[in-house]
């Protein structure tokens, strides 16, 4: 059995159980003893609310580890890393439980205390109904994106919520390979193309399609050269897992989004250790993907992924 102690929604498994003057009591790495209890509703004292079953505790319809992970990251209260590993946790139930309404919900009430985190996972729900043909939902949860500060302010997100909108027209209009797209998609492609942002990968995808013998608009070099860490990643073309290796120090967290190439989703976006560390391939279909590396927060390395 696996349970946990929620002091105030960070998480902390049981190192034993034993019997207390009051029943049994579970025992924490930090020498606290606490009664067990079959919820976590009330916060009093010093924020140390009970134990509960991981496998048993729910809040409502979702499981108590969730809920706590859900706070967690609403507030921030935990190391960059450890949240990332808390976002694609929240994530991967609410899609394994096809509960995409109530994910979409949860993600708008990070707008404010959250923004990267509600941006994170909006983009990922709104892919998700495009993909599904729910285009009404699609389109009432780019409004809720695009209106956001950090939407309106920050060029990666303005350069994603560019690329949802220029592969919904185009993927819309199904035009033949070599046909090129409206005058409007081509500036808006050739704009995504010279951004320096992930999508000017899969935009140069859809402009090799509809201008086969035209070269890719790609933008000047840097005058100064990159001080990011070199990184490998390998095996490529991949089965199971992908190994991200950092040459010298890398500083600041690293994290790895794939993106399908074929339909635009946010398919893995996990944190990887600073040294050496694998993203797991399973439940990927067969195809090309792009590997976006951020450093830090920002893009690092955007390179092709043949998984086979």
């Amino acid at each position: 059995m696996d349970y946990l102690r929620f002091d105030n929604s960070v998480d902390e498994p049981s190192s034993m159980v034993v019997n207390g003057p009051g029943g049994p009591q579970f025992i924490f790495g930090s020498g606290i003893a606490i009664s067990a209890s079959n919820n976590c509703a009330s916060r009093t004292g010093n924020g140390q609310v009970g134990a509960q079953q991981r496998q048993t505790a729910t809040t409502g319809s979702v499981p108590a580890r969730i809920q706590a992970l859900m706070d967690t990251l609403r507030r921030q209260a935990a190391p960059r890393v450890r949240l990332g590993y808390y976002q694609a946790e929240i994530r991967a139930y609410f899609f394994d439980q096809d509960l995409l309404p109530d994910l979409e919900a949860y993600a708008l009430t990070l707008a404010a205390p959250n923004p990267a985190a509600c941006l994170a996972l909006g983009f990922d729900v709104m892919s998700y109904y495009r993909a599904q043909g729910q285009t009404a939902d699609a389109a009432r949860l780019r409004a809720a994106l695009g209106a956001l500060p950090l939407a309106l302010a920050s060029a990666p997100a303005r350069a994603r919520l560019a690329y949802y909108d220029v592969v919904g027209r185009l993927g819309a209009t199904r035009r033949a390979a070599g046909r090129g797209p409206t005058p409007a998609d081509s500036l808006a492609l050739r704009r995504l193309l010279l951004s320096r942002q992930a999508e000017a990968l899969e935009a140069g995808q859809w402009w090799a399609y509809y201008y086969p013998t035209t070269p890719v608009p790609t933008p000047a070099p840097l005058l100064r050269p990159d001080p990011a860490p070199t990184l490998a990643l390998y095996p490529n073309p991949a089965h199971d897992a992908l190994t991200v290796r950092v040459a010298g120090d890398p500083g600041p967290a690293l994290e790895v989004r794939l993106v399908d190439l074929l339909t635009g989703r946010v398919c893995r976006q996990v944190p990887v250790s600073a040294e050496t560390g694998q993203v797991s391939l399973r439940g990927l279909r067969p195809g090309t993907y792009a590997c976006h590396v951020y450093v830090g927060g920002a893009l690092h390395t955007t390179r092709r992924l043949v998984v086979e």
